[in-house]
């Protein structure tokens, strides 16, 4: 039943169920139907992230911990129809997408290959 009011195979809710006990299951199926989280980074070699934050007017938004170039969006918005998007100041990109770039922290003059899907 748990399986199907929260549209997973029954082989996960099977797993988490044995592994995790009742409770934490439950917990963690109904957490995975959550809507992903939305945020951008702000491309600060055009943009400050306060002039970005700015014109995003209407859409409350509060930094990404630790990603000084993130901003989590609270409300829908459409970024690529956006004129940040045009200017190209801003990318959406998860947090966790932002964070592998600064681990990383290239270098300038650096070269780094990016095997990801995203444009």
């Amino acid at each position: 039943m748990a399986a199907v009011l929260h549209s997973v195979p029954v082989w996960l809710a099977e797993l988490w169920w044995s592994e995790l006990g009742p409770e934490r299951a439950r917990a963690l199926l109904a957490t995975v139907n959550e809507p992903a989280e939305s945020s951008v980074r702000v491309n600060t070699l055009v943009a400050s992230v306060a002039d970005s934050v700015t014109a995003v007017l209407g859409v409350p938004v509060r930094p990404a911990a630790g990603i000084p170039e993130g901003v989590v969006l609270e409300a829908p918005f459409d970024a690529h129809a956006s004129p940040q998007w045009e200017r190209g100041e801003i990318m959406p990109q998860s947090r966790g997408s932002m964070a592998v770039a600064r681990v990383l922290a290239p270098e300038p003059g650096e070269r780094v290959l990016d095997l990801c899907a995203a444009p």
